[in-house]
């Protein structure tokens, strides 16, 4: 059971969302990791550095959930057991995502945490960042 990295969430419209990304790749210093299209929910998101941008329309970014952490981990099985015994309360199990698997924690201090544990496979198919642009 393993943290492998945690970000903070920016939510951005979407006339902003590539601006918005062009800005922190140069404040930091770092390109986009990660960069994809969550057609579902009708919303961009992409990670640079600590961050993770969420971009959409106003209704898209209404819609979606305020998680007020995002956390990438090694096993969600493992961290739901955990949390739980913590009395933490699963707002919804783990589930499939188009880039691996999350889960929606509440937990007793009334934070929103979104659990993510990644699939490389799936990476390799949605992930934006990855593609030539050439």
């Amino acid at each position: 059971m393993r943290i492998v990295k945690t970000f903070t969430p920016v939510r951005v419209e979407s006339d902003r969302f590539s601006a918005t990304v062009d800005y922190y790749e140069q404040a930091f210093g770092l390109r986009c990791d990660l960069h994809f299209r969550f057609e579902e929910g009708n919303l961009d998101i992409a990670t640079i550095g600590p961050l993770v941008l969420i971009g959409g329309p106003a209704d898209a970014l209404a819609a979606a959930p305020k998680q007020d952490i995002v956390i990438s981990v090694d096993s969600l099985e493992e961290f739901q057991a955990n949390l739980r015994a913590q009395g933490a309360i699963i707002v919804s199990p783990p589930a499939d995502i188009p880039t691996g698997r999350n889960m929606m924690v509440h937990n007793p201090d009334g934070t929103l945490f979104e659990y993510v544990q990644w699939s490389d496979e799936k990476l390799a198919v949605v992930d934006l960042s990855r593609r030539s642009t050439a």
